[in-house]
């Protein structure tokens, strides 16, 4: 009998010990599970977002991306002979919503929310060029071209590692070399 009643307490023993380790968690406990989780999963997506988006700064033409440059060549925006010294693209995710280039002979403006998506201006139709800094780093900065048909072309640009500057400052110097000819 006394084995019996040893057996017995010792379940009881036991299930007493798997009822105590098996209560549930508390509300912190899930919260903060949940709360590791949701920061998992952004870092991933940032990451996967951060591989597939534009560059969000001025580039120089050497280092153009392929998908861009086989994409100006499809439209006809650019010819063999033409180099092209800056681009930049605004279209946050997709480069076709709106990017802007420069090169030895045209600027070119793009947005294929446009009726006519391309803009192409020969320097010979650019009567004064103006820049317009922005000090922010979240915001562009402005070049404004002045056109001999008075008609007035705003194009932007980031101020990201003065992109800017850069940009302004070749295209003012490719401009004037073409007034010389």
């Amino acid at each position: 009998m006394n084995r019996k009643l040893a057996d017995s307490h010792e379940a009881e023993k036991s299930a007493t010990e798997f009822i105590k380790s098996s209560k549930k968690k508390g509300f912190g406990y899930y919260f903060g599970r949940s709360l590791l989780v949701l920061l998992f999963l952004s870092v991933v997506t940032l990451i996967v977002f951060g591989i597939n988006s534009l560059e969000l700064e001025v580039v120089p033409g050497k280092q153009m991306n392929q998908k861009y440059l086989d994409f100006l060549n499809e439209q006809g925006l650019v010819d063999s002979n033409e180099l092209i010294h800056f681009w930049y693209s605004d279209g946050f995710g997709d480069f076709k919503k709106g990017f802007y280039f420069f090169t030895s002979q045209k600027v070119v403006l793009y947005s294929k929310t446009w009726s006519e998506p391309a803009l192409i201006i020969p320097y010979s139709e650019i009567s004064d060029i103006e820049f317009e800094h922005n000090a922010s780093r979240w915001e562009d900065s402005y070049i404004t071209l002045y056109l001999k048909d008075e008609s007035v072309v705003f194009i932007p640009v980031s101020t990201t590692n003065k992109g800017d500057f850069k940009f302004h400052e070749k295209l003012v110097s490719t401009w004037y070399a073409n007034q010389l000819h």
